[in-house]
């Protein structure tokens, strides 16, 4: 009776588990790349089901001689990764660039997104508000913009009636060929004005007098550049030709690039900052933030000059004028001193940071002087999404090189539920096994007891 029991505890719990299966149909496993199946292939979005609006109005009229004409001069195609015999649903698409006036068509690129899968991208082109095409060397006009970019179903595979279109993760127009072997992606853009971001501000530095010192600011968007100094109180700001005549002993480097470099600090320049001003179109500026300048063995007797020594003027009076004179021609003969100190020498010869993807160093006669690994900062500049990966910009906060990186897609949702699932199964199938071993444990002491 209790090996019956035993049995019928047994089926009945493995039961359980299956049933609670069920409802969840596949499972997909959450990995770095995104959603995958058990077997490894990739898991079908879930937005797909998602109903989308049709085709906007500005796609309707797109014909097959414009698509012929853009695709000579857009990249080659980059191929999806689709099995075939497949009707596909969903087409998504990555752009580099939203437009911007007066940016190069040529930068805004489009490429395949990691989860298309079933066509290939054959061509895509720009076109004005009046329906023309804008050629790759021109740059974008005021207003509004249309992209439409053309798409082929590769062999056996075949576009839905109704598609769903994303381009950047944004939904898109999608127009379906009669064949339903071509389609067209389209969205209209409202042109933004080119004006300057800034991406890093410079910081201050702490030096000591006649030492070299840098600044790196980086900013996107932007026509030129220069660098300004200001001074302590604000009241005065000064190029670069300026601060040159304002502080003859100083080596500056860099005023229209990333980095600024000031050799041979004199300590009159003692709380200056150093600004970075970008200029873009219709006259728009951004300027950075102040990195000001503290030299911390800054001579006391630059403080004390106007000290009480005038007030004792009154003492003329009486009758040695010379007297008094005589203190002050002492002070001023001792705070030059320190101007004329022989360590400003070995900075002077440097110059800007030199820089490429390894390091950063100062080249002197040909030699590598400070080369040192890059210490970067990453900005998120595009935000990952479960369909797209993201871009990060690092910029070293040293010598002012930068460079991008892609970031993951985010990680699924089915992940956690799929662990969870998994780990009661795996209870259940323990529990089977002590059941089991207990049925069986009993099994001997039963038979002994007969005898």
């Amino acid at each position: 009776m209790r090996t019956q029991w035993y049995r019928k505890a047994s089926i009945g719990l493995l039961l359980c588990m299956l049933l609670a299966l069920l409802p969840f149909g596949p499972v997909a496993l959450a990995s770095d790349d995104g959603l995958t199946w058990g077997d490894g292939t990739p898991a079908e979005d879930p937005v797909v089901a998602t109903p989308e609006p049709t085709a906007e109005p500005t796609a309707a009229p797109t014909e097959a001689p414009a698509a012929e004409t853009p695709a000579a001069a857009t990249p080659d195609p980059v191929a999806a990764t689709g099995s075939s015999g497949t009707t596909i649903s969903k087409v998504l698409a990555q752009l580099t660039y939203p437009p911007a006036a007066p940016r190069a068509v040529s930068d805004c690129v489009v490429k395949m997104s990691p989860y298309g899968s079933g066509y290939t991208i054959s061509g895509y082109a720009w076109y004005d508000s009046a329906g023309n095409v804008l050629p790759g060397a021109s740059t974008f006009p005021t207003g509004s913009v249309r992209l439409a970019i053309y798409l082929t179903a590769n062999s056996g595979c075949s576009f839905a009636d109704s598609v769903a279109g994303y381009l950047n993760n944004e939904s898109a127009g999608v127009t379906v060929g009669a064949d339903r072997t071509t389609a067209t992606l389209s969205k209209t853009f409202t042109v933004i004005i080119y004006g300057p971001h800034i991406v890093k501000d410079p910081t201050g530095e702490s030096i000591k007098g006649g030492a070299l010192v840098s600044f790196v600011s980086t900013a996107i968007y932007f026509d030129q550049r220069y660098w300004v100094l200001t001074s302590p109180d604000g009241s005065e700001t000064l190029n670069i030709a300026q601060a040159r005549g304002r502080f003859p002993e100083a080596a500056f480097s860099g005023e229209n690039s990333e980095v600024l470099t000031i050799g041979n600090v004199p300590f009159s320049m003692n709380g200056w900052s150093a600004v970075c001003v970008y200029e873009g179109i219709a006259d728009t500026t951004a300027r950075s933030a102040k990195a000001k300048i503290t030299i911390v063995d800054a001579p006391a007797q630059a403080e004390t000059t106007p000290s009480p020594t005038p007030t004792a003027t009154p003492t003329p009076t009486p009758s040695p004028t010379s007297t008094p004179t005589a203190a002050p021609t002492q002070a001023v003969t001792a705070s030059p001193e320190p101007t004329a100190q022989p360590t400003p020498v070995e900075t002077n010869t440097q110059t800007a940071w030199q820089s490429d993807e390894s390091g950063h160093w100062h080249s002197v006669d040909g030699a590598r002087l400070d080369a040192a690994a890059h210490e970067l900062v990453w900005t998120e500049i595009v935000p990952a999404t479960e369909n797209t990966e993201g871009q990060e910009q690092g910029v070293c906060t040293v010598c002012g090189y930068s460079t991008v990186r892609s970031t993951p897609v985010k990680t699924g949702k089915m992940g956690a539920a799929a662990i969870g699932i998994f780990g009661l199964f795996a209870v259940g199938i323990v529990g089977l096994v002590v059941a089991q071993v207990a049925r069986d444990h009993r099994k001997p002491k039963h038979s002994r007891h007969r005898r």
